[in-house]
């Protein structure tokens, strides 16, 4: 693949290309958002995998039903847990529950957290690519001037 130099481009191309960026950058951040809302839900899910350790059975607890929402649940089994593996599905671990709903969560959460890296190093070059753009962009409108300018001179 070869460079092209962004000055040698028609003004409605360096446009296009500023657009393009611009839409995968949203499309990028958007994606960052999501992985690291369910980066979030992982670590919630691993905390309370680490509270419920130290529960009985029997005993009443404030159980999310979202990040805000609490209701009081009775603990039926706590050698008998129910592990969130992402997009709905769920893995039943058994006694004892915890070393293996544990290493699920943390291999989730750091697949997630390496995932999120990865992108973050993706739109930093993506913006510092479209920084480039809008600086040949401007360039490209103050040549088109002062052009523009000689010619009313004329």
């Amino acid at each position: 693949m070869s460079e092209v130099n962004l000055l040698d481009l028609p003004i409605q191309d360096l446009k296009k290309v500023h657009d393009s960026f611009e839409e995968e950058l949203k499309q990028l951040n958007d994606y960052m958002r999501t992985l690291s809302s369910a980066l979030e839900r992982f670590s919630v899910s691993n905390s309370c995998l680490e509270q419920l350790k130290t529960q009985e059975n029997g005993r009443t607890v404030l159980a999310p039903l979202t990040s805000s929402l609490y209701v009081p649940a009775e603990i039926e089994d706590v050698n008998n847990v129910l592990v969130d593996i992402g997009t709905g599905y769920f893995v039943k671990r058994v006694s004892p529950p915890f070393p293996q709903a544990q290493s699920i969560m943390q291999r989730k959460i750091k697949e997630l957290k390496d995932t999120v890296e990865k992108l973050q190093a993706t739109v930093t070059q993506k913006n510092r690519q479209l920084e480039t753009v809008k600086e040949a962009f401007q360039t490209k409108m103050a040549m088109i001037q002062q052009q523009q300018a000689k010619q009313a001179s004329k």
